[in-house]
C-alpha cells in the first residue's frame, strides 16, 4: 500500500508551468498510488488551483484531494481585533465552494502574522515593536490568530496551518 497515510504535494510554485507540475503529480501518484495529493498557494495567484486541478483531471485522470490558500493581507484592524476583509472572504469562499462541489478538502495552508505588528499583518517594519519581539508582541499575534481562526471555523474551515514571522529568522522565539 504505497503512499497510505501520506499527504504530498506542492505549495506556492507560481513560476513552474502547470504542465510541469502536473507531470510531477503524475509521478507522485505512480510511485505512491494511495497518497493524498494537495496544492495550495497565496491568494494573489488563486486561479492557478483550478487550472491545475482541471489539467490533472483531464490529462492524467488524477484528482487533487486537498486544495488550499495562504491567507494574508487586507485584514481589518479595529481596537485590538482583527477580521478578514470582504475581498479575503470572497476568495476563500470561492475556493471552499469549488472544493465542496468537487468533493475535495479545503484548507488554509498558512495563516500568517508577523510578530510585533501593532495592527496585524499590515507592515512589520513600520508598526512593529522597535526593540525586537516583546511579550506583548507575541500576545497580540496569538490574539490575532484566535480572531481569524474563529472566523474561519464559522465559515466551515477546520484545517489551518499557521506561520509566525518575527524578522529575526526564528519562529516563535523570544530573544
Amino acid at each position: 500500500m504505497k503512499g497510505k497515510n501520506i499527504i504530498i504535494g506542492f505549495n506556492e510554485i507560481d513560476e513552474a508551468p502547470i504542465e510541469q507540475l502536473a507531470y510531477y503529480y503524475s509521478l507522485m501518484k505512480e510511485y505512491l498510488p494511495k497518497a493524498k495529493l494537495f496544492y495550495y498557494l497565496d491568494m494573489g495567484n488563486s486561479e492557478r488551483i483550478i487550472k491545475l486541478y482541471n489539467y490533472l483531471l483531464n490529462n492524467y485522470g488524477i484528482k487533487l484531494d486537498i486544495i488550499g490558500l495562504e491567507l494574508y493581507g487586507n485584514y481589518i484592524y479595529n481596537h485590538g481585533n482583527i477580521s478578514m476583509s470582504e475581498y479575503m472572504i470572497d476568495i476563500i469562499m470561492q475556493y471552499k465552494q469549488f472544493a465542496d462541489e468537487n468533493n475535495i478538502k479545503f484548507f488554509i495552508g498558512e495563516l500568517g502574522f508577523r510578530n510585533g505588528d501593532l495592527e496585524g499583518y499590515i507592515d512589520s517594519g513600520g508598526l512593529g515593536y522597535w526593540n525586537g519581539p516583546s511579550k506583548k508582541g507575541y500576545q497580540d499575534a496569538i490574539k490575532y490568530y484566535i480572531d481569524i481562526i474563529n472566523q474561519l471555523h464559522k465559515m466551515g474551515i477546520d484545517t489551518i496551518g499557521i506561520y509566525n514571522w518575527n524578522s529575526y529568522g526564528d519562529l516563535w522565539t523570544m530573544g
